[in-house]
């Protein structure tokens, strides 16, 4: 195991000194690789920084401006802190936190989906909204219209009734006419045949009755025709 942390540390140097020599542009891949190893090994944070410091001085920097050389000192931390990245999640703390981590985005992913379900039942509800809103103004549009139509219909009835009436009212005056003009005629008979009657009394009695007779019957068909003259009026049932 010891042999193990040997080459560790000595792949850990040759990576760190290969990471500054490419510059600025270069990224610290290699150190979460070689973290990975370390957890596996069983290597500390502490044991890993002694490691680092050693490395440091093996690689025996070139001197440079103290501006340079700070920047070259950060971008090892930078190695550094890769490297130890995964020796810190194994512990105690770091796995904690990582649950809480994974709790807190559970429930962020839990609170996105209630969101969304709230959002689509609100959206479902305006939609139920809007078309019952649509619904009650057709209804509205078709209720006007149904007045409008009733009203027409109403004021039909009422001039047709009116016409009717005016019909009706006209036809009674009319055969109320027509009953005054047979009536006057017939009563003009009637009084002709009893000025008749009134002469034939002196001559006998043959000729006296058939003029009785006539006249009853002019009497029975000017009855006849006011009853039918008062029904087409309307002033009596037919009988």
């Amino acid at each position: 195991m010891k042999a193990d942390k040997s080459e560790w540390a000595r792949r850990y140097g040759k990576a760190l000194g290969r990471y500054l020599e490419l510059g600025p542009a270069a990224r610290p891949r290699s150190a979460r690789r070689l973290g990975g190893q370390a957890a596996d090994l069983g290597l500390e944070t502490l044991d890993v920084a002694r490691i680092h410091r050693q490395s440091l001085l093996d690689l025996n920097l070139p001197k440079s401006p103290p501006k340079a050389k700070a920047k070259t000192i950060q971008r090892a931390e930078t190695f550094f802190a890769e490297a130890i990245f995964p020796i810190e999640k194994t512990h105690p703390a770091a796995r904690r936190a990582d649950v809480r981590v994974k709790e807190l985005t559970e429930q962020l992913r839990l609170r996105r989906e209630q969101s969304s379900d709230v959002a689509r039942r609100l959206e479902k509800s305006v939609a139920r909204r809007r078309a019952a809103e649509g619904e009650l103004k057709e209804s509205g549009r078709r209720r006007d219209q149904l007045l409008r139509e009733s009203r027409r219909l109403g004021d039909l009835l009422r001039r047709q009734m009116s016409e009717m009436l005016k019909a009706r009212e006209d036809e009674r005056k009319k055969t109320s006419r027509r009953l005054d003009d047979e009536i006057a005629q017939t009563l003009a008979a009637i009084n002709v045949r009893l000025a008749a009657l009134e002469e034939m009394t002196k001559t006998g009695t043959t000729r006296l009755e058939k003029e009785v007779a006539l006249t009853q019957r002019l009497v029975g068909e000017s009855a006849g025709k006011i009853k039918q003259a008062a029904y087409e009026i309307g002033l009596r049932p037919k009988k």
